[in-house]
């Protein structure tokens, strides 16, 4: 039996996928951009979650968030799925470093704007 999601979880699965990659980032040593092979996993992992939790959003309230790169977000979980082999490590680095953070601030305003409607 499959369970019904609310939008707002999957927005929260986003944010927290987001907060747990920042964290995993955040343990590495200094002098490399991933510290081991299970912290590259764990954000690869979240990565995915991300995506698919981006899937599982009515394509409505994506347009109204225009601000968020929702097909990229897709669009890397499709590439680390299907074509993991071609994903250079740099630009996961990228993403972790130049994106997600970002991505996080303005996910958690959607989250705080979409519970002030209710």
């Amino acid at each position: 039996m499959s369970e019904k999601r609310d939008l707002r979880i999957f927005l929260t699965d986003i944010l927290n996928a987001t907060d747990k990659i920042i964290r995993y980032n955040q343990e590495k040593d200094s002098s490399q951009n991933v510290s081991t092979d299970k912290d590259l996993e764990a954000i690869i992992y979240n990565l995915l979650v991300l995506g698919e939790a981006t899937r599982s959003i009515p394509e409505d309230f994506r347009e109204e968030h225009p601000e968020i790169p929702w097909k990229r977000m897709v669009g890397m979980r499709d590439k680390l799925i299907h074509q993991y082999w071609g994903m250079q490590q740099v630009t996961i680095w990228n993403t972790i470093t130049r994106d997600i953070p970002d991505l996080r601030e303005k996910i958690r305003k959607i989250i705080d704007n979409y519970s002030d409607r209710e």
